[in-house]
């Protein structure tokens, strides 16, 4: 049934491209609109395309800044964390150096 129907809508667009000019004789008016008809859903139809594409794009590229800044910050007070606990290992060790060169 399908293919039916593929067949006749075939032979309908292939008539109506073979016989464009005496369609344009007989129908002037729907003839000379259908083209523009067409221009004007297929604009709306990538203007609608561009939008959502750009609505995606931006999306993803704020989730993904999101998640790069979180990152950076949870790295920045790791390291920040760590060089603390250096300091601190530092200033004992420096103690206990001091401490035993002190004591005889």
């Amino acid at each position: 049934m399908l293919i039916k129907l593929l067949l006749i809508v075939i032979v309908l667009i292939v008539g109506a491209i073979v016989f464009q000019t005496q369609l344009a004789q007989l129908l002037p008016n729907s003839t000379s609109a259908i083209p523009e008809a067409i221009k004007n859903d297929v604009d709306v139809i990538t203007s609608a395309i561009e939008e959502q594409a750009g609505d995606a794009l931006n999306t993803i590229t704020d989730e993904a800044t999101t998640t790069i800044v979180e990152g950076a910050g949870e790295a920045t007070t790791t390291i920040v964390e760590g060089a603390g606990e250096a300091a601190e290992t530092i200033v004992e060790g420096a103690e206990e150096a001091v401490q035993s060169a002190i004591e005889p």
